[in-house]
């Protein structure tokens, strides 16, 4: 049975164009697994994994999905093709800094989920300065 990750991005972005988003962030949870492919294993200890872990999608074009070093074996998992791993001794939020300039320089409104680490949140505000953002209900 093939997964239609595609469908699953479309309807995201269509209900982020609905209520106005320009971004959402997914930390490791349910929508992360759903609409990455990846299992990682945030039931049993979201604080397990890291920080980096996260999934940035755009109101408009494909997602953007970084990993820690300690992940890079995920990469061949998934069906999105822009995967950014942060190797030991880079810098988080440059990373994030990379990712929102690549996807979209003047997001507005961020939609956040329930499992994105508070020191991603952070790197988001200090980038987006003046942004509204709100989280989002599983």
């Amino acid at each position: 049975m093939s997964l239609n990750f595609k469908r699953r991005l479309a309807g995201l972005q269509g209900k982020m164009e609905e209520i106005g988003l320009d971004m959402v962030v997914y930390g490791s949870c349910q929508n992360f697994q759903y609409l990455t492919g990846l299992l990682l294993d945030w039931r049993h200890g979201i604080d397990l994994g890291s920080e980096v872990n996260a999934l940035f999608v755009p109101r408009h074009g494909e997602p953007v999905l970084t990993l820690d070093e300690a992940f890079r074996e995920q990469v061949a998992r998934t069906w999105i093709k822009d995967v950014r791993i942060l190797e030991k001794g880079e810098s988080y939020a440059e990373l994030v800094g990379k990712v929102i300039s690549d996807l979209n320089p003047k997001v507005k409104k961020v939609g956040l989920g329930d499992h994105v680490w508070g020191s991603a949140i952070v790197e988001i505000a200090k980038i987006l300065q003046g942004v509204t953002s709100r989280r989002l209900k599983d």
